[in-house]
Parts: C-alpha cells; sequence; structure tokens
C-alpha cells in the first residue's frame, strides 16, 4: 500500500510540476511590474517602510529616477499610521487582546497627468499576556513587519495595474 501511495504522490507532483503551473504575475516571489522607472518621493516617516518598497521596486526591476519628468510612473507616498487598541479585557480587566492597524496613503501619477490617491492598511490582532512583556513586544513588531510587506505588496500591485494600463 505504501508504494502505491509514494507512486500515486510522485505521479501528481511531476505532473504538476511539468504543466508548468506557477502563480500569474509572481516570479521567485517578485511581482512583475509593466514599468520600467519609478520617480518615488515621501515615505521618510517610516524608514523601514522605504527601505521596503526600494528594495521590492529593484528586485522587480524598477529603476528609482531622480526627476519625474524621467519616470514611468511617479509614486508619493503620503501619511503613514500605525496604531494599537483594546480588543478585549479580561475577568480582572486587564488588556488580553489589541488591534494592530497599520496604512499608508499614497499617489500614483502618469506621464500623461492622470493621478490616482489611494490607501492600503493592515490589521493583525495580538493575544496579549503580562507575564510576557517583552515577548509580546517583539511579536507586536514583528507583526507591524509583516503588515509593512503586505502593504508594500498591495502597492506593488496597484502599480503592476497602472504601468499595465499605461
Amino acid at each position: 500500500m505504501l508504494p502505491a501511495r509514494l507512486l500515486l504522490l510522485l505521479l501528481l507532483s511531476t505532473t504538476l510540476a511539468a504543466c508548468g503551473y506557477q502563480l500569474r504575475g509572481v516570479q521567485n516571489g517578485n511581482i512583475e511590474l509593466a514599468i520600467a522607472s519609478v520617480y518615488l518621493t515621501g515615505g521618510e516617516q517610516d524608514a523601514v517602510l522605504l527601505a521596503l518598497l526600494k528594495r521590492r521596486l529593484q528586485q522587480s526591476g524598477v529603476v528609482e529616477v531622480a526627476a519625474d519628468n524621467l519616470a514611468d510612473v511617479s509614486l508619493s507616498l503620503g501619511s503613514i499610521s500605525r496604531s494599537r487598541r483594546v480588543l478585549s479585557v479580561n475577568n480582572s480587566a486587564k488588556v488580553s487582546e489589541f488591534e494592530l492597524y497599520y496604512s499608508v496613503s499614497y499617489r500614483i501619477s502618469m506621464p500623461d497627468g492622470t493621478s490616482t490617491q489611494r490607501s492600503a492598511s493592515a490589521r493583525r490582532d495580538l493575544i496579549f499576556n503580562e507575564s510576557q512583556v517583552l515577548a509580546k513586544a517583539e511579536e507586536e513588531q514583528r507583526l507591524y513587519n509583516e503588515m509593512r510587506g503586505d502593504v508594500v505588496n498591495t502597492i506593488l500591485r496597484v502599480l503592476r495595474r497602472a504601468g499595465s494600463s499605461a
């Protein structure tokens, strides 16, 4: 029975690999963009987000240019906010769960003069335990980093659509 299952698993994995299956628009974790250059402004409020966005643009083959008139697309990062609110308390009226929120507003401008104002946001829940304060602080920071990655992916997907419609 075991060799039959192993053979079936091998046959299915070979078939899937042979058909060339891959997620649309994603190659090696990078989002393929239809633009070659971008003029990037703003984002100084969150250096980690700005560095992540620049790195992901570079990995996608997009060059950051120094002037707006040289770019295929102009991306201007606006307000960046992060917050934490209490979701629940325990029976002794102490916080037991937080909701973390991260949001970025941005504007995409095309060379033809059209522009779109958008925002990208992410939310996460954090179960809090006061006996593990340091561990929970590290977990909170990790969750904010994950949310930054989600926001950058959202911005890149919007750029992909904007670049393909140009």
